[in-house]
């Protein structure tokens, strides 16, 4: 079974660090990938630099869009929509493969294992620092657990099925957590989470996520997010993230 990897890139005025990522994609042993680059509309050399690297790979898939968007969920429903893989991979800008065969490794486990939604390991990096990991796997509680906990697998280190992802877009509502709404409505459906258990990517902290003002607004988030979609045990679970 030949199995496609659609990767998707989202990115805005990121001149800093396209190269870099786009290069740990093209490098990959594994090579029937499609690759989405989803711009902003930059005002910088983010797409110049986009393009060069696209024409300087002629071989391969890469196709560049470069439009205004509503925000970075907004962006990676607009690469799904374009997306024609069999499973998809988002990896913004500053965010970087651990490796040429993480996904050569993960179509063997697709392969072996079948339908669902695949995770590894993700390093924290801030400057070119590793400053954390993000290991859902090394949890051994229960996955409704860990989901009320508001502890989900790292979206950069994750594939999932482009059916499902066509089923379950991001929540645009969401400006922070809607990455952690998609993966609890997926499990709520009986989608399989599947541990892949080596170390997959790279990814870069320093994104809106993790900005000055943002961590009060993100916990908000989490707690309509847990309450929307438990009704009764994420209020219980939202009211204990708050007490702690």
């Amino acid at each position: 079974m030949l199995i496609k990897i659609t990767v998707i890139t989202v990115c805005y005025n990121a001149e800093q660090t396209i190269r870099q990522t786009m290069k740990s994609v093209l490098e990959q042993s594994y090579t029937n990938i499609e690759y989405l680059i989803i711009d902003g509309k930059s005002t910088d050399n983010t797409f110049a630099i986009a393009e060069t690297i696209r024409q300087e790979n002629e071989d391969r898939d890469i196709q560049i869009y470069s439009e205004p968007d509503f925000g970075i969920y907004n962006a990676m429903n607009r690469g799904i929509v374009r997306a024609s893989g069999d499973y998809v991979i988002f990896l913004n800008s500053g965010d970087l493969l651990c490796d040429n065969s993480v996904l050569e490794r993960a179509v063997h486990m697709i392969r072996r294992n079948g339908y669902g939604i695949y995770y590894g390991i993700a390093y924290k990096v801030y400057k070119n620092r590793i400053i954390g990991k993000i290991d859902y796997g090394s949890d051994r509680r229960p996955d409704l657990i860990k989901l009320l906990n508001a502890f989900a697998p790292n979206h950069q280190a994750t594939l999932a099925p482009l059916s499902c992802m066509k089923r379950f877009y991001f929540n645009e509502t969401y400006k922070y957590c809607a990455d952690l709404d998609w993966i609890i409505r997926c499990y709520r459906h009986g989608i399989r989470l599947i541990n892949m258990d080596y170390l997959f990517c790279r990814f870069d902290v320093s994104g809106v996520s993790c900005k000055a003002g943002s961590i009060a607004e993100g916990k908000n988030d989490i707690y309509k997010v847990l309450k929307k979609n438990f009704p009764v045990l994420g209020r219980i679970a939202a009211f204990l993230i708050e007490i702690r």
